[in-house]
């Protein structure tokens, strides 16, 4: 389908402006923290509209959990 390639293009272009700022942020003060990485997870979204149903998943996103500060940060290929 051409409309899920351009939304698969979309996310993934914004993606990759956001994860880097989002794990700085994460990563900035994390001296006392304790982080997990995540090299394993699964995303998968439905967008349900009146003319078109987009579907997207992949099962190669990596992660950052910081428990103690109940964040995270998700990196989409």
């Amino acid at each position: 389908m051409q409309l899920e390639h351009g939304m698969d293009l979309a996310l993934r272009s914004g993606m990759k402006f956001l994860i880097p700022i989002l794990l700085l942020s994460l990563l900035g003060g994390a001296q006392d923290r304790t982080l997990y990485r995540v090299d394993r997870s699964s995303v998968r979204f439905i967008s349900e509209a009146p003319l078109e149903r987009i579907t997207a998943s992949t099962d190669k996103t990596t992660g950052v959990l910081d428990l103690d500060q109940r964040t995270f940060a998700v990196q989409v290929p």
